[in-house]
């Protein structure tokens, strides 16, 4: 009653957990009408990521950076442990596989700060995504759990958190259908689940190490997943680069569809849906 009436006060509200922001400010009625920005804080644009390099950006590989950043995404905090004298590979080794390095212990304090007691569930559902995107039926299939509003209500915390992102399928009128899939989109979290985590145990005790990072299981394959979420969640700067207005754009993501009588199946890694034309895009690394 009283703060209201001071024109010059700002109060900024800011947390990891934007599933409890949502739930108990956005949608409170208290705060109805009270609200005069919501950010939702992304990953850094690739152009940005690049300066993390210093006075050597210009002199380290594309190649180099962006195997980097398809283990540390454009996440600021990760960023700044960069070590521009160094190549990738002895970067995330020291990183990632070294006891004391910063995401050798990030996963488990993310998941333990951000969604408290039931931080185990959310981590069994990411883990579902490291090979690759599945359905809601798929995800629930694979922990043996029902396809209700429960799990319904925890992947859309995962969504707004940032960790995994939901992607329909658009149809030419531009309006998404009934199919979707989820993706995880944190390149980090797909790494550590796949090649820390297992080993956890042997890098703490010292005892684990390993020749080169191309010779990890499934090495290019992982790298492609996460290459793939580089130029998904750099989209505008994508379409700037091959000359496409945005303002033509009518929708821009994965595609795929079912195997049906008359139909085969299909998936596209990007198309892109313009007024006058569509642009089928395959990303690799």
């Amino acid at each position: 009653t009283e703060f209201k009436k001071n024109p010059k006060l700002l109060l900024v509200l800011c947390g990891s957990v934007t599933s409890w922001i949502d739930d108990n400010i956005l949608g409170s009625a208290a705060f109805v009408g009270r609200v005069s920005l919501k950010l939702t804080l992304e990953e850094l644009p690739l152009h940005h990521c690049q300066e993390f390099w210093g006075k050597r950006k210009d002199r380290v590989s594309l190649f180099e950076k962006l195997q980097l950043l398809c283990v540390t995404g454009g996440i600021p905090r990760y960023l700044e442990e960069i070590r521009p004298e160094l190549s990738s590979e002895e970067n995330i080794r020291r990183l990632c596989f070294s006891p004391t390095g910063l995401l050798f212990s990030e996963f488990d304090d993310i998941f333990s700060d951000v969604f408290s007691k039931r931080h185990a569930l959310y981590r069994q559902i990411v883990r579902t995504l490291v090979s690759g995107k599945k359905s809601f039926r798929e995800i629930c299939r694979e922990l043996k759990r029902d396809d209700n509003g429960v799990m319904s209500g925890y992947l859309h915390h995962l969504v707004e958190s940032g960790f995994i992102a939901k992607e329909p399928v658009f149809d030419l009128s531009g309006k998404s259908g009934k199919l979707s899939r989820y993706r995880l989109k944190d390149n980090y979290l797909r790494f550590y689940l796949k090649y820390v985590e297992p080993v956890k145990d042997k890098i703490a005790a010292g005892l684990y190490e390993y020749k080169t990072l191309d010779r990890l299981p499934e090495w290019d394959i992982i790298m492609g997943f996460s290459f793939e979420n580089l130029v998904l969640n750099n989209l505008a700067t994508l379409c700037h680069r091959l000359s496409i207005p945005l303002p033509s754009i009518i929708s821009a993501s994965p595609y795929f569809q079912r195997q049906t009588r008359r139909t085969q199946a299909c998936q596209i890694d990007l198309l892109i849906h313009t007024k006058n034309a569509v642009y089928p895009c395959e990303i690799k690394f």
